[in-house]
C-alpha cells in the first residue's frame, strides 16, 4: 500500500485538527515571546496582565481576570 492509499484511508490525520492548528501557532507565538519575556523577567500571563494594566488605571483583580479569563484560586 503507498503512502497516499494510507493517508486516503486513514480518517484521523493531525493536519485535519482545528485544535492541532491552534496549538502550533500557539507554539510558534511562544517561541517568539519566551525571549523578549524572559530579558523583562515576566511570564505570557503576566505579560498580559501588565498590558491590561497599561489600558486601564483602577482595575480590580476579578476585572482582570475576567478579562483574561483567568479562573479563581482555590
Amino acid at each position: 500500500m503507498s503512502k497516499t492509499e494510507a493517508d486516503a484511508n486513514n480518517p484521523m490525520r493531525l493536519d485535519d485538527f482545528l485544535c492541532f492548528t491552534i496549538y502550533s501557532a500557539n507554539h510558534a507565538f511562544n517561541r517568539i515571546y519566551k525571549p523578549l519575556l524572559d530579558a523583562l523577567e515576566l511570564t505570557y500571563p503576566q505579560y498580559l496582565a501588565m498590558v491590561a494594566l497599561w489600558q486601564k488605571d483602577d482595575q480590580t483583580v476579578g476585572s482582570l481576570g475576567e478579562k483574561l479569563f483567568w479562573s479563581p484560586a482555590r
